[in-house]
């Protein structure tokens, strides 16, 4: 009876380490896809304001 209450807390433990790896990366791959998108929505922005402002400013003067 002892080896199998052995080998059942052995099964739990490593289903624990398991859901805690999967949090983790879980959260790990959240957060760099939060900050990849945040990336890519400054980058947009940025290239829309710098179109504004070429439009903005009309045609450059020509001799």
């Amino acid at each position: 009876m002892e080896r199998v209450r052995s080998f059942g807390a052995s099964v739990v433990g490593w289903l624990v380490v398991a859901l805690l790896l999967v949090l983790a990366f879980r959260i790990f791959f959240s957060v760099f896809g939060f900050l990849i998108q945040m990336l890519l929505i400054l980058v947009v922005l940025g290239g829309l304001i710098y179109v504004y402002i070429r439009l903005k400013a009309g045609p450059p003067d020509t001799p």
